[in-house]
């Protein structure tokens, strides 16, 4: 809805790379040009933000899909930036909603220019089948996104709104959430604890939480071999590159993956280069925890990594 309301042809949006495929793609489908803009352990490198972009899209809390998180700096800075240069930033709650270790306000919390726009759904914390997402932005911007709303769905579904609506009034969801993320920790601990005791030679940075691990394989690592090798233990893989901006690139880089749901655990991978070269981008692998450590165990049995002895709890 944003991007339909707000953007057109020439309209110029930055956006970390790598970053979430979809909302790249929706930017690129109303017309805008999206340009990529690197991403470190202090998230978006806001001074590589090309001058004449008129968005920014950002997930500050945990970056899609890195996990890492925009420092305080960045994000002062990411503010002023977008003051100085006339610029809207769209921000992302993804993972938000669930409590960690280094708790972040929002950039729409910080705002004092009235140029960061939120926008969250109940799917991780509810269930994605709802459908139901929320956007916190100035009234008069509001009213607008209500009036195209009508266009593109006369009636959304007022008895899912009103149920989730009594859930939240009730204290419901608050309670929802600490178990979630009590559940979560517990299984990143586990995970990383799997990680380090079967694929010792994979490294993953420290963030402060998030529903995933971003790991860092090995030089050689063929993603094209282990995504065939997976499927034949009935693990599904998907292409990594599809973060990236410029996919046909990436290819270039070795592993990348990324959970959906146990029964189809999705990975996603970047094969090897032409050249024998690595690109520190690629290598890597995404796990996400709530599916996560029962498949892990496959995945890494399937590589005759796992004792005869080990089971999955």
């Amino acid at each position: 809805m944003l991007a339909t309301l707000l953007m057109n042809k020439g309209s110029r949006v930055a956006m970390e790379d790598p970053g979430y495929p979809d909302a790249r793609s929706i930017f690129q489908l109303a017309g805008a040009e999206v340009a990529p803009v690197r991403v470190d352990k202090d998230g978006i490198d806001v001074g590589a933000i090309p001058r004449e972009s008129d968005f920014v899209f950002v997930t500050p809390n945990h970056h899609c899909p890195t996990m890492v998180s925009l420092s305080e700096a960045r994000r002062r800075q990411l503010l002023a930036d977008a003051e100085a240069h006339d610029r809207i930033i769209i921000e992302d709650g993804y993972d938000s909603q669930l409590m960690d270790d280094a708790p972040q306000q929002a950039l729409r919390g910080m705002d004092r220019s009235g140029r960061v726009v939120y926008v969250g759904s109940m799917s991780k914390t509810l269930a994605p089948g709802l459908r139901l997402g929320y956007i916190v932005a100035s009234a008069g911007l509001i009213a607008e996104l209500r009036a195209l709303r009508r266009f593109m769905l006369r009636h959304p579904p007022a008895n899912n709104q009103r149920a989730v609506a009594l859930f939240l009034s009730l204290g419901h969801h608050e309670a929802l959430v600490r178990r979630l993320s009590a559940a979560f920790a517990e299984r990143r601990k586990r995970l990383a604890h799997a990680v380090d005791a079967f694929l010792p030679e994979w490294r993953f940075g420290e963030t402060p939480g998030g529903t995933s691990l971003w790991l860092e394989g090995p030089r050689g690592t063929d993603s094209a071999a282990l995504a065939q090798m997976a499927e034949a233990r009935g693990v599904l893989v998907e292409p990594g590159a599809r973060f990236f901006d410029r996919p046909e690139k990436e290819r270039a880089l070795p592993a990348a993956g990324h959970f959906v749901d146990c029964a189809a655990a999705h990975r996603a991978g970047h094969p090897r280069t032409g050249d024998g070269g690595r690109s520190q981008a690629g290598r890597r692998l995404i796990l996400s925890f709530e599916p996560a450590f029962q498949c892990w165990l496959i995945f890494a049995e399937s590589a005759g990594t796992i004792p005869q002895t080990a089971t999955a709890p």
